[in-house]
């Protein structure tokens, strides 16, 4: 045990950065058997591997791993009897529950065990560009299923291995809604809006890069016709576009973005995709709906079927919900998941949890990847009300990954002593 701990902790130019790489590039892959992803086997696989040898070394940012971690034992205690299902809604299947809450503080603790605190810049950039260029190379995938049925090479990583049955991503691209390698497009709305967020720091220095990356994003994120990404990620990568560069940086990146605009609606491209009607329709809302019931798809409005759950959760189970087993019905959004595995004491603990997701992003030191944490932060929370962004699919090991290295950022800011900076000036603005 002594010489494996010695040989992960020397190793540090090397082995964090992979585990970060697989860990990242790992959630693009597809189902392995089964329900099982192959991000599942990475996360779970290392953890067992790595955790039993590095947890004790391991410094978690606490305003964020204690607030889930209680979510995690609130929905435990929700299992201890006298429990009662509501008549309405069925059990849902428990693993998938367990996976989704315990798969983020898997993530955390493997990166924070492993990846030092000296490290997490370098490891951000690998994280933001492995996460930029797959959601790049799936906008990719969008627009060839525009000219062609890629269903029989990507329903592999649609849901369990490529069985039989019709999946969400098969339904929602018969309107059009194209997401790639991800079943939801909600999902990949997720993704999108991440990507797009890290790849304006990520490339930030190669404008180029960056104008090629976020184009190929913004088509993605329209043609799976998500609204978490057209009125949250896509407004938050715009309105970081523009703060991250000043003057004339900033005319040539709406220039270029704008020609870059001006190509894809001259190609055609979107008037012959078959979900342009469908897009098209966001914009225009329905005469017999309100703005709140067209933009929330039905979620949040006063007669929501989501509602109705959680008011099935206040009349039996008010305090700590069904537990892990929760209920069978689509958590339409992260605080419905909330509410049916832990009740009103879940809704308070995710409140918390992106409380302090924001105050984490506030203590990063580099204004760069301080800004950075709060965009990220804002569509997480945006996205919340839409999907559980924070524990979706393959997008949780995503998010989480780029969340824990930003706490080791977070952690970095604390652990400097203000001497140092104040011996050395010129070193304090070359880190900057």
């Amino acid at each position: 045990m002594t010489s494996f701990t010695a040989t992960v902790n020397t190793a540090p130019k090397r082995f964090p950065l992979f585990l970060v790489g697989v860990l990242t590039a790992a959630a693009f892959g597809p189902y392995v058997t089964g329900n099982i992803r192959t991000e599942q086997l990475a996360v779970y696989g290392a953890a067992a591997v790595l955790l039993p040898f590095t947890v004790a070394f391991t410094r978690p940012y606490i305003p964020v791993i204690l607030p889930w971690s209680g979510l995690i034992l609130a929905s435990v205690m929700g299992l201890i009897p006298p429990t009662a299902h509501s008549s309405n809604y069925p059990p849902a299947n428990m693993l998938s529950s367990i996976d989704n809450l315990f798969l983020p503080l898997v993530v955390m603790l493997l990166v924070w065990s492993v990846v030092p605190v000296s490290m997490a810049a370098r490891a951000l950039h690998l994280a933001a560009a492995a996460v930029a260029v797959g959601a790049a190379l799936n906008g990719v995938l969008g627009i060839i299923g525009t000219r062609m049925d890629l269903s029989g090479y990507l329903r592999i990583f649609w849901g369990g291995g490529g069985g039989e049955g019709e999946t969400t991503a098969e339904r929602a691209a018969e309107l059009g809604r194209l997401s790639g390698i991800f079943n939801q497009p909600a999902e990949a709305g997720v993704v999108y809006g991440m990507a797009g967020i890290l790849a304006v720091w990520r490339f930030r220095r190669r404008p180029k890069m960056m104008v090629l990356i976020l184009t190929l994003i913004c088509i993605g994120g329209l043609l799976c016709v998500s609204k978490v990404f057209i009125f949250g990620g896509l407004p938050l990568i715009l309105g970081y576009v523009w703060v991250s560069r000043t003057g004339a940086r900033k005319l040539w990146a709406l220039f270029s973005a704008a020609v870059a605009a001006a190509g894809v609606a001259q190609s055609g491209f979107l008037q012959q995709w078959t979900g342009f009607n469908y897009l098209a329709r966001l914009f225009v809302p329905a005469e017999n709906q309100g703005l709140v019931e067209f933009y929330s798809a039905g979620r949040w409005n006063a007669e929501a079927a989501m509602l109705d759950v959680f008011e099935a959760v206040f009349r039996t189970r008010a305090l700590l919900g069904f537990g892990l087993g929760g209920l069978g019905v689509s958590y339409d959004s992260a605080w419905t998941e909330a509410v049916v595995l832990a009740g009103v004491a879940g809704l308070v603990l995710l409140a918390f949890v992106y409380l302090g997701l924001w105050w984490m992003a506030r203590r990063i030191e580099d204004a760069g990847v301080r800004m950075l944490g709060i965009f990220i932060t804002l569509f997480l929370a945006g996205a919340s009300l839409g999907i559980p962004s924070l524990t979706v699919n393959r997008a949780s090991t995503i998010v989480w990954v780029v969340l824990a290295l930003l706490g080791l950022m977070a952690k970095q800011a604390r652990t400097e002593r203000p001497s140092d900076h104040a011996a050395s000036p010129a070193k304090c603005r070359r880190e900057s």
